[in-house]
């Protein structure tokens, strides 16, 4: 039987390593765009799928009931589909990036705009995603 502490930290080292592909899965196409304000539609998607990961962490490794975790699963999927939907169309109805990240890139001059970008942007959300999701793990 598996402890508790043993599923958190397998979801956790999951978690971030899908976590950097995805940062830099988005991030190469958001420098290849010229637009870093697809992250803001692109980390609403990654709740779920970290969701998901705990979820299927939760059934695979863990003895506990799986219809609590499926409840949560589902409510993170749903809440993270809408809140990337709600930023994609608010951002489809502007022309150019975001003002904030226009800023931060007129701010780097050009200079490692890929790596800056990676680090300040995309990385950034996966580490507060990664805590922000904590919960989820600890209620599934």
């Amino acid at each position: 039987m598996t402890s508790p502490y043993d599923t958190w930290i397998q979801v956790l080292i999951g978690s971030a390593i899908y976590g950097v592909v995805w940062a830099l899965v988005w991030g190469t196409f958001a420098i290849r765009i010229r637009r870093n304000d697809i992250a803001d539609v692109a980390w609403g998607l990654l709740f779920p799928t970290l969701a998901w990961i705990t979820g299927g962490a939760v059934f695979f490794f863990d003895v506990r009931d799986s219809t609590r975790a499926t409840i949560i699963v589902t409510l993170v999927t749903l809440w993270g589909i809408r809140l990337a939907w709600h930023i994609g169309r608010r951002a489809v109805g502007h022309d150019g990036e975001d003002k904030r990240y226009a800023a931060l890139r007129a701010k780097w001059n050009g200079q490692g705009e890929w790596w800056r970008s990676l680090a300040n942007v995309f990385l950034l959300q996966v580490l507060i995603t990664l805590v922000v999701v904590q919960p989820v793990l600890i209620a599934a």
